[in-house]
């Protein structure tokens, strides 16, 4: 991946934002193993889209040096 902090900027927003209402409208509906499946393929994207995330602000700048 050529740049990690843009795919952060634009993965975990447009994650949250299928998995907060579709996470809720199936627990409305009573559909809670969905709610189940949602948080584990919500987990295999955001796991290691947080841990590639830079340490400091300064790893951040080198990494787009670089």
């Amino acid at each position: 991946m050529q740049n990690p902090t843009l795919a952060r900027r634009i993965l975990i927003p447009a994650l949250l934002a299928w998995y907060l209402p579709d996470s809720l409208g199936s627990m409305l509906s009573g559909a809670g193993f969905n709610v189940v499946m949602n948080t584990v393929f919500l987990a295999m994207f955001m796991v290691p889209l947080l841990r590639s995330a830079p340490a400091s602000p300064s790893d951040a700048q080198f990494s787009r040096q670089s």
